[in-house]
């Protein structure tokens, strides 16, 4: 199994390279995990709030970078509701790729989207029952697992990850993760069990990755 750095190496040797100056307005996100609209679908309660977010980053001119698990796809098995239950949202993020003002890291939940053939076995427009054809992002859009922000006057780069790298359950076992959240945990969620520990979660796993993440940047 390779080592952590070996990992993040590869991502960073590989990652897309994104100029910016004291002029650029960038808004980063993460962790939406749209999904289908039920009881399961932790995004919706908050997906006004992101819509009109949004709206205003797209207004205002911000380049809006999704930094992974953007679609909740270990719920879910395929993308299709999703993308008809939040068509107007897509829609919108559709309106920053037109601009070129659209990036994408994929996740541990979303990690599918790395495959060469996800957007030719999902959806091309925002209705699968439409007659017309729509402009659609994932159709073109490159999602990597990394981007890199580099200032174009002190060249100091900002390597952009998800963070999952150095789960193992998350990350070398991520199938499994998968299996027990889609079988065993979106049943009880649905039903309207929710998450006893939250932001609460083993503070002791989260520091242990933080500073493996932290020496590799050192």
């Amino acid at each position: 199994m390779p080592s952590l750095a070996d990992k993040l190496n590869k991502v960073y040797t590989s990652a897309p390279v994104l100029p910016y100056d004291k002029n650029s307005r960038i808004v980063i996100m993460s962790d939406c995990h749209r999904g289908q609209g039920n009881g399961a679908d932790n995004f919706l309660p908050n997906s006004p709030i992101f819509q009109g977010a949004l709206e205003y980053y797209y207004k205002n001119g911000f380049t809006y970078i999704e930094l992974g698990d953007g679609d909740e796809l270990w719920e879910n098995r395929c993308i299709h509701t999703i993308i008809r239950t939040y068509s107007h949202i897509f829609r919108l993020m559709n309106r920053f790729y037109q601009d070129n003002r659209l990036y994408m890291i994929y996740g541990n939940h979303d990690i599918v989207k790395k495959r060469k053939n996800f957007s030719a076995s999902n959806c091309t427009n925002y209705s699968c029952d439409v007659t017309e054809p729509e402009d659609y992002f994932y159709k073109d859009l490159k999602i990597t697992e990394g981007i890199i922000l580099e200032n174009k006057d002190t060249l100091q780069r900002i390597l952009l990850i998800h963070g999952h790298q150095g789960s193992l359950l998350n990350d070398e076992l991520w199938p499994l993760g998968r299996f027990l959240v889609r079988y065993v945990w979106k049943p009880l969620e649905t039903i309207g069990f929710r998450a006893p520990t939250g932001s609460g979660r083993s503070v002791k796993l989260v520091e242990k990755i933080e500073k493996k993440l932290c020496a590799y940047s050192r």
